[in-house]
């Protein structure tokens, strides 16, 4: 098991599973039986504990889980690269949203037979030693596309254009990238020795991808087709072989696939691209490359992400250069190393921009090459995308540079690949041209996809959940004034109107809305209003409506029917199920059938987490275990006091991505059950249920320049979810955007996470309208004895000592960065905040400064704001 990384007794985490309930599922692997056979099946014994089976399961679906013994708690942070990652992109983040394949529910059914697409790449090398002559050349390619399965594409990089060999050879050209082309002169700047190794008549002609399907015989028809640009504009200098000037243009040839006689699918989305790199190119690796080939394989994938359906397979083939990690160290016909050593590290280039980036050592300069030139399989790797197993280790080795052969697919499907020889159809140069050509053939079992409306395979938009959205839904709780009943419809339609205007010039395209909410109209027309402006296209919002009602099939098409035509859209992007955990498996059926007809693009559920710890995530499992179409997104009330950490944990492992809604813990349903309380009731027990109030996040803030609020959604950002805060206040909606000029460390994600009470903002609005004697909601146990504390310390005799957990985490974040500014030289922490301890009641938070200048007015039992325009009375903080 050591080639593995994985020894009997490891604790492993099932992931990519087809059954997806089972995702995210621990066991310990299982000493093994039969060594051997376990090496040539790649699968090891597991034993489940959840249920304590032993089942047999593939290496690639298990994840070693790192020991926490003696390990300091992260809070459920994603690490310092993911909060690297939020800072750099900032408001445009997203999280990835999945549709996992649609699953038969009825085993009666037989499944069609999946379709057979056969693929070749050739990379004909700029020609640099063209065919021995046409007929040879014909019948060399005659050869290799019809030993075995005849080839349905083919992907020609680094041809001539006007070259019609494979036209002659019964082959039809689909696309070429002529029209992003340069000349080969240009392509290999000016270099003599590379021009006097190519037939005379070649330096002048444009150097093409292209794509060529079957003219007779295919199964296979292109529906549509086109060509992009993927390199930078830059401006290489310095170089060797006077090598100067703009980098070459590097463009990729797509075209979108269809079974004949099928409009329905399955599509596949096949993409042919030539990187930068080569024995010019290479010699900038260090600096002024070093990142190059990774973004031309992001603008790649962009691409497909871009133009493809939500079910289209993708597929990159032959990409030069593009090696992945474990074929670099096992590259023949030559060794990566050998075409380090005699091309790349002769460069002078290279060694002055080693020297500027302190590579000193040969071996250091080595690795580096080595990471720039697998940096286009990382990124496939991190986008989820399998590599065709068959094809490691093959690479060949010209002037032109290292060439490495490459299949891989968006998603896990049956496939493999193959080398096929073209010897002899090259006339021997008396250049470095290569003595052979090789091909590359793979073969892809695409399985037809569950029917669907033409509307819905022409629904566009984001294919990521944006991480910050809106909160639109309206409550009286949000007005800090009455209003006559005859000017309280007006005031909802004014500021839902200019609430959601203000987000989107903050940057937020995830608008939440739902059927419940009294002013679901208003924020359909505002919507409306603004993509008829130009202000925002459709396709860049993203939409999540909620439905809760779900007694019939007939009643989910009235509510669709109403949530859309309220929104005044055709769709919504997210369509999320609002009905008690109980009634969701004899209802999703029914939402599954208005994600076929396209009137949404992924489905969602939520209410699950209110079952409790535990009984919750087993629950989930066993619906999830019922679906064809699995939820895309789960949604549940979490922040610090209310961190929902089982559910979490579950969606994590599933694959399933997280919305947060109350994120700030909905302060204004919290100040409606405050109002029933006496005014020293409400404002010691603030710090204890109300998120933007908590004196911990406070400290926290102050420490990093932001407010508690914004600690908040930070915290959640750093767990992964997408959070929708809500405001009707213009200044708090730009602040609740503001969350990446600043990051929170491990320590202080778990110093948060223990603010976990169980507080759930909606059990407190509901106690706040019970008829009769107001109680405290159900929380954790710590929580409800500090609340029950201050209110008997306040009403009459009996015990203090309220708010300790409070205290004891101000104490431990004091100490914290105590210690942090000792390591800075500064003594016992001088510029540190100044945190209240010891024992006690505690104090009002302490004021929170907004962009405008808002604060909190503590003792009044309400929450100031500044006023949103004249006559317009003060909302709310956020949600």
């Amino acid at each position: 098991m050591d080639e593995w990384g994985l020894s009997a007794g490891d604790v492993v985490e099932l992931r990519g599973l087809s059954k997806l309930e089972m995702n995210g599922q621990r066991g310990t692997v299982l000493p093994l039986e039969f060594p051997e056979q376990a090496k040539a099946l790649g699968r090891l014994a597991v034993m489940m504990e959840a249920t304590g089976k032993r089942l047999s399961l593939k290496v690639e679906n298990l994840v070693k889980v790192q020991s926490t013994a003696g390990a300091a708690k992260t809070g459920g942070d994603l690490g310092e690269e993911w909060s690297a990652l939020l800072n750099e992109r900032g408001k445009s983040m997203g999280l990835p949203l999945r549709c996992p394949e649609r699953r038969r529910r009825h085993r009666g059914a037989e499944p069609e037979p999946p379709r057979q697409l056969v693929l070749m790449s050739l990379n004909l090398c700029h020609l640099s030693a063209e065919p021995r002559g046409d007929e040879i050349g014909l019948s060399r390619l005659d050869a290799a596309t019809s030993t075995g399965s005849v080839p349905d594409i083919i992907c020609v990089q680094e041809s001539l254009e006007g070259f019609d060999l494979l036209m002659r050879s019964g082959y039809t050209k689909l696309i070429s990238s002529a029209v992003k082309a340069q000349p080969v002169r240009e392509m290999v700047y000016n270099n003599c020795d590379t021009l006097q190794n190519l037939p005379a008549d070649s330096a002048d002609k444009l150097l093409v991808n292209e794509l060529y399907i079957r003219s007779e015989g295919s199964q296979w028809e292109a529906v549509e087709s086109g060509v992009e640009q993927i390199s930078s504009d830059l401006l290489l200098a310095g170089g060797d072989a006077n090598v100067t000037g703009p980098l070459a243009t590097r463009s990729v040839v797509w075209a979108r696939l269809r079974p004949r006689e099928s409009s329905e699918g399955p599509f596949v989305f096949v993409l042919n691209a030539q990187l930068s790199g080569g024995a010019l190119e290479d010699q900038f690796f260090v600096d002024q490359l070093a990142h190059e080939r990774g973004r031309q394989l992001e603008r790649v994938l962009e691409v497909f992400r871009q133009r493809s359906g939500e079910s289209d397979l993708g597929v990159v083939l032959g990409a030069a250069g593009a090696l992945s990690s474990a074929c670099a160290d096992r590259c023949v016909d030559p060794p990566l190393s050998v075409y380090f050593d005699d091309v790349v590290a002769n460069y002078h280039r290279v060694m002055e921009d080693a020297v500027s980036a302190g590579l000193r050592t040969t071996d250091l300069l080595e690795q580096r090459f080595c990471e720039y030139l697998c940096a286009p399989s990382e990124a496939l790797v991190a986008q989820g995308w399998d590599f065709v197993e068959g094809l490691d280790g093959f690479a060949v080795g010209s002037s032109c540079g290292f060439l490495a052969e490459h299949l891989a697919t968006s998603r896990h499907i049956p496939a493999s690949a193959e080398r096929v020889s073209l010897e002899g159809f090259w006339r021997r140069g008396d250049g470095e041209a290569p003595e052979r050509c090789s091909a590359i053939k793979g073969t892809l079992e695409v399985h037809p996809q569950v029917q669907q409306s033409e509307e819905h395979a022409q629904r566009v938009g984001l294919v990521e959940l944006p991480a910050i959205g809106f909160g639109t839904c309206f409550m009286p709780e949000d007005l800090n004034e009455r209003v006559a009943e005859s000017e309280f419809r007006k005031m909802v339609d004014e500021l839902s109107e200019s609430a959601v205007l203000a987000a989107l010039s903050a940057g937020v395209r995830l608008f939440e809305s739902g059927n419940k909410q009294m002013n679901q109209q208003s924020v359909g027309r505002t919507l409306w209003t603004a993509v008829a402006a130009g202000i925002v296209s459709r396709p860049e919002l993203f939409i999540a409506g909620r439905i809760p009602r779900c007694k019939d099939q007939a009643e989910v098409r009235r509510e669709v029917d109403m949530l859309l035509r309220e929104l005044r859209m055709d769709y919504v992007d997210l369509l999320v199920m609002d009905i008690p955990p109980e009634r969701a498996p004899q209802a999703w059926p029914w939402l599954e059938e208005v994600y076929r007809e396209g009137r949404a693009r992924y489905l969602g559920i939520t209410n699950f987490d209110l079952l409790g710890p535990k009984v919750c995530v087993e629950v989930f499992r066993d619906f999830l275990a019922l679906t064809e179409v699995p939820p895309a997104v789960y949604a549940m009330e979490v922040h610090p006091l209310n961190n929902n950490e089982e559910m979490a944990e579950c969606c994590r492992g599933l694959g399933i991505q997280v919305m947060a809604y109350s994120p700030l813990g909905a302060p204004h349903k919290m100040e409606a059950f405050m109002k029933i309380l006496t005014r020293s009731d409400a404002q010691d027990m603030r710090p204890l249920l109300k998120v933007p109030d908590s004196s911990v996040l406070n400290d926290v803030g102050q420490r990093h320049g932001a407010s508690a609020a914004q600690v908040a959604l930070r915290w959640n950002l750093q767990r992964g979810h997408c959070v929708v805060p809500k405001s009707f206040d213009p200044a708090h909606i730009l602040e609740n955007t503001e969350l990446f000029h600043f990051s929170l460390s491990q320590r202080e994600m778990s110093i948060l996470a223990g603010l976990h009470k169980g507080v759930r903002a909606e059990r407190f609005l509901g106690q706040s309208h019970v008829q009769g004697k107001k109680a405290l909601p159900k929380m954790t146990r710590d929580a409800q004895d500090a609340c029950e504390a201050i209110l008997s310390k306040i009403r009459g005799p009996g015990s203090g000592g309220e708010g300790g957990a409070e205290e004891q985490m101000q104490q431990e974040l004091a100490e914290l960065y105590r210690q942090q500014e000792v390591l800075k030289g500064k003594g016992k922490g001088a510029g540190a905040p100044m945190l209240k301890g010891g024992g006690g009641k505690l104090g009002p938070p302490p004021m929170v400064q907004s962009g405008k200048g808002v604060r909190f007015q503590m003792g009044s039992g309400q929450l100031g704001a500044p006023a949103l325009g004249k006559g317009t009375p003060a909302v709310g903080y956020a949600s």
